[in-house]
């Protein structure tokens, strides 16, 4: 939400970063996306699904039992770098 608003006062550089710093995490563990979606990985459990809590400093999963079953904030995730991409703003 205050990475959006940001998008929308146009402080691109604030988007620029955070967006980054989420695609660095979700590339780090992209594993949980695909082991999923190729049938490697049990759906119904939250702990293989990716995780939406992590360590900031070192984009590091928490080691921490709790339901991951985050699709809203994946797909918020998504939608706004989709619109950063559309809008020419999102360097990777």
């Amino acid at each position: 939400m205050i990475t959006h608003c940001q998008f929308e006062l146009m402080n691109f550089k604030s988007v620029q970063k955070t967006l980054n710093t989420l695609i660095e995490y979700f590339l780090k563990y992209r594993h949980r996306f695909t082991d999923i979606i190729e049938g490697r990985a049990d759906y119904n459990n939250p702990m293989l699904r990716p995780h939406v809590r992590f360590e900031g400093h070192h984009l590091e999963e928490k080691n921490q039992k709790w339901a991951h079953a985050q699709n809203d904030a994946l797909g918020y995730f998504l939608w706004l770098t989709c619109k950063a991409a559309q809008k020419g703003i999102l360097l990777v």
